[in-house]
């Protein structure tokens, strides 16, 4: 009978009984304490025991209260170690849908409140309270958190957990050999063995950065990096770039999986903040000797005393079991095993398997029967590369997918012979194998017949003597596309694997079942696969209950696919069931024998125009079915009824095989697809047939699928007749065109509902004088000059990219603003909806949009649009993003819009302006742009943007227009017509002409050609750029030279923090093509397109909305000047302009804003002497996750100074303060 002393000491009466003042390394784990090699704080614990050093396991201290648990064995020489426990603690504890299981399998009797949510993070703020010096150390699943992640549970990308917890090392992976290296090198080269020293957490970093430890993880500055940036690391996109690009943080799971599964790793860098997270390569697989070594450490193979007469559910689960190996070359992309274990296969001997199984025999309770011979998965042990120096080159995560490699020696007579020597024991009746089976092993038509034989010979005896009446195996899924993106074999090698079974047993004798595991709701899965794969399992008799929805836990590629909206190694979009009702729609079909589903499942195959699918699911004599009952490929028995389970407590098998990195398989199979061959998983059947169907079963809308079988029959028939085929594609045309109204108004509008958000922002200004320049520009409108100012602004919103993943996408938002002398007490600021379709947006409403080719913080602004004014309610069609024109080569991309709109500052414009100066009434509004760009980044460092943007006020009612003779005119009423609309769209007409005053203003034209030179380098970006404007048609093109413009630069260093972009720009708008301007007439035919009068017009009230300049507000606006004019009279000026921005803090981001302009008025009216300004903002955005106790998430405040001086807009300064919250109404 064991002793207290066999286990590692949990309190100081058992340090005492030992005779221990004091341990060298204290584990503080949040599973219950069970000394067996399947939980990795004991494998840990014991290993580092047999290296000499005395350690010390506190499991699942109270976090509660004096953290009495975590001071009570005092400070460890070396470090605090700490593992979450041998599941993520999140997915241990809850559902897929976000419910908590039934029991926490890894806590005395089941308990939920044994450990709180992400035990990692707590457990280490509060050592760092209790003892702020001593260092701690991360290990387990939850750790292997190590770059930035999406965490489902708070439904967030997340830093490095050295980040979040304040730790200082991780150890990630399988944690054998990177301990013992860590634990020598402390003692070797800090310590020196003398019991009296102990580690700080400041030496302790010291004496790592001159000796790093492999298969670790650090954070440390630039200048800390051992040996520096090295061209051989691979720098992944930085935290803050994946929080703002999704594409980019797909893009780095390709590198962390590839990394994980090399036999020559690189190094891995991400700036996370100001620091870099530094993930050093992990060790060789270890040999067989290291194994055996780990797995016959003296383990009492029994829970800790203190849990007597307590049930530890995963222990009950796993006492009788043995695990044969690690890791799995499957590359399931689902599973982390990649990710902790990697695929090289790490086997005991056959001799330490027997030894273990001979221990076992003795235990208390055993009658002869051993649970699990298994290991990840059950039949990849011994298995290996024919020749290492092609595995040393090869960077798949899989060995068997999409093909058995050829290097590859699966040979399963090792394992048959550990079967036999096992079954030989004369304690042992019947060892099962309870790890998944990976088939497709068994039935590869290898070209070596040993190898064959040897793969049917297994099958025969796991049928025969090691299935315990039922033999689980985890197809996933029946739909050959959705498998690919979970990298598993095809659902045809379950039919023939099936067949063998069925076969086997009949000749044995036997009546045993094969009970299959299957996924929904997993990326690339739709409600249509999941109805087909509900009427395939049917006709094989399955009535399933091993179901599970997909739950994306970090590190996965179908996680980073599901959060992202790409696939990690082919960027293309994936499509994921998201919502609790798009999720609930998928699991349903695979209750289809369930009477209470029947009518939904009946309605929902209906809506999607599968009746066949009907008749398949409910056949002959079904009066919700019509036609002949479904052919059944094959019989087995059918699957009885579960016996109380409940199905989100379905935890994955192999669970029972855990391992020191405390990591867990899926299901027990591991497949990949080869990188070269990725990009064919979202190639569909369809697209080898017609180009016009790229989308037939991928699409999303209901009524294309209904018409998919009349499609499908055009396509498939292929006559001569040319004028036939002509007439063919018309019709497959006309088919999916007259689809889309309603499948948008069934899928889109049902969406429409869901990721609402909301933001709420109140904003004071103080200033003596006017409110300076940088406190009110690039607002859209939401600033007032006055010296003291308030507002308040509500606003809800959806983002059409929350459907990024369906064909058909809705965005709308509303947002009002009230003010405190302000131009309008009240103002609806936006208003607004998008309609998507693919590519192409509708766009209706007032809206806030973007500057194009242009930083929207730091630049001065557009010229013709930009972020300074109120938005113009608009009707727009637009191609928002860049859409390529060259296929996948992506060398050439456009974009654009056009769009038709109304002014709605007209009442304000009346009550503004001074007698005898004009405005305009309900004046119309027209914009559009093009833009290209050449090159691709991804490939060549240089890219090439290009534009021309142009808008035109007509339209509307003009009043207060002075004639030749000072008379005022009566208003005068423009054109809206159709020639009008065509005239603005085409830019044709101009200003008045001097004979006949009004006989050609069809309206205000001003537009700007845009030019940027992108240069895209290894962690940091340069650009050059020009906006070069013009009035009318005088500078549009080169008639009189182009020296006025908009120069700039912009430089960005993502990798310093503290200055992380710059922007310079110059703008010079002196010549205006001259000072003379004269219409053709007859005594003088010569035509002089000059004194452009940029911004001006001589009808409308200038380039303006609601007093603010529409484009640039380095054209001081007519708000600034309160003369009862909306004219701009310092429209002639040169002017440089700085800005400065940077992250210093996760929290904490700034910007600084400088610009010097020196204006000669204009030349209608021009100024005795030049003007000059200096104006500057200095601006800081705080958004802390908690202050104290408080949690301040979606929270943010805003401090900013400004001033002006000089003569153009005299001395002001002035401080704001804005707090904002956001965050979602509905998700």
């Amino acid at each position: 009978m064991p002793q207290l002393t066999d286990w590692l000491p949990t309190t100081r009466k058992e340090m005492d009984l030992r005779g221990w003042d004091v341990a060298d390394i204290i584990l503080f784990s949040g599973d219950a304490y069970v000394d067996h090699p399947s939980f990795g704080a004991a494998v840990i614990g014991r290993l580092l025991e047999a290296e000499g050093l005395r350690i010390c396991i506190v499991p699942q201290p109270d976090w509660h209260g004096d953290f009495r648990d975590f001071k009570k064995l005092g400070r460890p020489r070396l470090f605090f170690g700490i593992s979450a426990g041998a599941m993520d603690s999140m997915v241990n504890k809850y559902t897929a849908n976000r419910r908590l299981r039934s029991e926490d399998a890894y806590s005395p009797d089941g308990r939920h409140d044994m450990r709180p949510d992400f035990p990692t993070i707590v457990y280490t703020k509060i050592l760092k309270e209790v003892f702020p010096d001593v260092p701690v150390v991360l290990g387990s699943i939850e750790a292997s958190r190590r770059v930035t992640h999406y965490d489902y549970w708070n439904e967030s990308l997340r830093p490095c957990i050295l980040k979040e917890s304040g730790a200082d090392l991780i150890v990630y992976g399988m944690g054998e050999m990177p301990m013992i290296e860590l634990c020598h090198t402390l003692e070797d080269k800090l310590l020196h063995h003398l019991d009296h020293r102990f580690a700080t957490t400041e030496e302790f970093r010291s004496v790592l950065l001159k000796y790093p430890v492999r298969q670790t993880v650090a954070m440390l500055d630039e200048a800390e990096i051992p040996h520096g940036i090295c061209p051989d690391d691979i720098i992944l996109h930085s935290h803050e770039d994946c929080l703002a690009n999704r594409k980019h943080y797909a893009e780095n799971f390709r590198h962390i999986e590839e990394e994980s599964n090399k036999l020559h790793p690189q190094r891995l860098l991400q700036m996370t903040g100001d620091k870099y997270v530094v993930v050093n390569p992990p060790f060789p697989p270890m040999t067989t000797e290291q194994i055996d070594h780990s797995f016959d450490l003296p383990y009492t193979r029994l829970p800790h005393p203190k849990y007597k007469n307590k049930r530890i559910p995963a222990y009950e689960m796993i006492k009788f079991s043995v695990n044969m190996h690690r890791g799995c070359f499957g590359g399931c992309a689902f599973c982390t095993i990649s990710a902790h274990q990697g695929k090289f296969i790490m086997s005991r001997s056959k001799e330490s398997i027997l030894r273990e199984v001979k221990q076992v025999v003795k235990m208390e309770g055993f009658k002869g029967y051993l649970s699990d011979l298994g290991g990840p998965s059950a039949n990849m042990y011994m298995m290996h590369g024919k020749d290492l120096t092609i595995c040393g080159r090869c960077k798949r995560p899989s060995c068997i997918s999409p093909a058995v490699c050829p290097n590859l020696q699966a040979d399963h007579q090792p394992l048959l012979e550990v079967y036999k020597a096992v079954d030989a024991l004369p304690e042992v009746k019947k060892s099962f194998i309870g790890s998944g089976v990976r088939y497709d092993l068994l039935l590869h038509p290898y070209k070596d017949e040993r190898l064959r034989k040897a793969a049917m010979e297994y099958t025969r005896e796991l049928i025969v003597n090691h299935v315990s009446g039922r033999l689980k195996v985890a197809p996933e899924h029946t739909s050959d596309h959705v498998l690919h993106y979970m990298r598993k074999p095809s659902f045809q090698l379950f039919h023939e694997f099936k067949r063998i079974f069925d076969r086997i047993n009949r000749e044995a004798g036997l009546n045993q079942q094969i009970i299959p595991y299957f996924i929904s709701s997993h990326p690339g899965c739709t409600e249509e696969d999941m109805a087909e794969l509900a009427a395939e399992t049917r006709e094989l008799d399955f009535k399933l209950e091993q179901v599970q929805d997909f739950t994306p836990t970090p590190m996965t590629v179908s996680t980073e696919a599901w959060y992202s909206g790409y696939h990690p190694y082919t960027l293309e979009p994936v499509f994921s069931a998201k919502t609790p009702e798009e999720k609930l729609r998928q699991r349903m079909f695979f209750f289809w024998y369930k009477p209470e589903e029947r009518s939904n499942i009946i309605r929902e195959l209906r809506r999607m125009g599968r009746q066949d699918l009907i008749s398949r699911l409910y056949p002959e004599g079904d009066s919700f079915a019509g036609g002949k009952p479904a052919h059944k490929e094959g019989a087995s028995d059918k699957a009885t009824k579960s016996r109380g389970a409940r199905e989100e407590d379905r935890l994955l098998p192999s669970a029972i095989m855990l391992h020191p990195s405390l990591t867990i398989s899926s299901h027990g199979k591991r497949k990949v697809i080869r990188p070269e061959k990725e990009a064919d998983i979202l190639r569909m059947p369809e697209e080898r047939d017609s180009s016009l169907l790229p989308h037939l079963d991928s699409t999303g809308d209901p009524d294309v699928r209904a018409n998919k079988a009349q499609i499908q029959k055009l396509i498939s028939h292929k006559p001569s007749d040319k004028s036939y085929k002509r007439m063919k594609r018309i019709a497959i045309m006309a088919a999916l065109l007259t689809t889309c109204p309603s499948a948008f108004a069934q899928n889109a509008w049902q969406r429409a509902g869901h990721k609402l958000q909301y933001e709420a922002e109140a904003q004071v200004s103080a200033s003596s004088g006017n409110t300076p320049l940088w406190l009110t520009a690039n607002r859209y409108g939401l600033a007032s000059t006055d010296e003291s100012n308030g507002r308040f602004r509500a606003a809800i919103s959806r983002n059409a990219a929350e459907d990024s993943l369906h064909q058909w996408r809705i965005g709308y938002g509303a947002d009002v603003s009230v003010g405190y002398n302000y131009q309008s007490t009240a103002r609806l600021q936006q208003l607004y909806a998008d309609i998507e379709y693919r590519l192409v947006r509708l766009s209706i409403g007032a809206k806030q949009r973007p500057m194009q080719l242009k930083n929207q913080a730091l630049s001065s602004g557009g010229q013709t649009f930009g972020i300074n004014a109120c938005p113009i309610p608009e009707v727009r069609i637009e191609l928002p993003e860049y859409w390529s024109i060259t296929g996948h080569s992506n060398w050439a991309a456009i974009k654009g819009h056009i769009g038709y709109g109304m002014l709605t500052d007209g009442r304000f414009e009346e009550n503004y302006v001074s007698p005898g100066n004009h405005y305009a009434r309900h004046a119309l509004y027209h914009s559009k742009a093009g833009y290209l760009r050449l090159g691709n980044a991804e490939r060549f460092p240089l890219t090439l943007e290009g534009g021309l943007e142009m808008a035109c006020q007509f339209g509307g009612t003009i009043h207060n227009v002075m004639t030749a003779d000072g008379l005022m005119n009566e208003p005068i009423k423009m054109g809206h017509g159709v020639k009008d609309f065509m005239d603005a769209t085409f830019g044709t007409g101009g200003d008045a002409t001097d004979g006949d005053l009004y006989a050609n203003a069809t309206g205000n034209t001003v537009g700007s050609w845009l030019l940027r030179l992108n240069y895209h380098g290894k962690g940091w970006g340069a650009s050059v750029y020009m906006d070069h404007f013009f009035e009318d048609h005088s500078q549009m093109f080169m008639e009189y030279g182009w020296k006025d413009a908009l120069i700039g630069v912009e430089l960005e260093l993502p990798k310093n923090p503290i200055v992380s972009r710059i922007v310079y720009e110059h703008i010079s708008t002196l010549d205006q093509s001259g000072p003379l301007y004269h219409d053709h007439t007859d005594a003088i035919p010569d035509q002089i397109s000059g004194l452009d009068n940029y911004y001006n017009h001589m009808l409308y009230a200038g380039w303006q909305h609601w007093g603010q300049a529409i484009g640039n507000p380095l054209f001081t606006s007519p708000l600034y000047r309160a003369d009862g004019s909306l004219d701009f009279t310092d429209n002639r000026f040169k002017a440089h302009h700085v800005g400065i921005a940077g992250d210093p803090a996760p929290w904490c981001t700034y910007r600084v804003l400088y610009s010097r302009e020196r204006s000669k008025g204009s030349y209608t009216l021009p100024v005795a002497a030049p003007r000059s300004t200096h104006s500057l903002l200095a601006e800081a955005t705080f958004k802390p996750e908690r202050i104290g106790h408080f949690s301040t998430k979606g929270w943010t405040a805003t401090v900013a100074f400004g001033m002006d001086h000089g003569r153009l807009l005299g001395n002001n300064t002035g401080f704001q303060l804005t707090i904002a919250k956001s965050g979602w109404l509905t998700r």
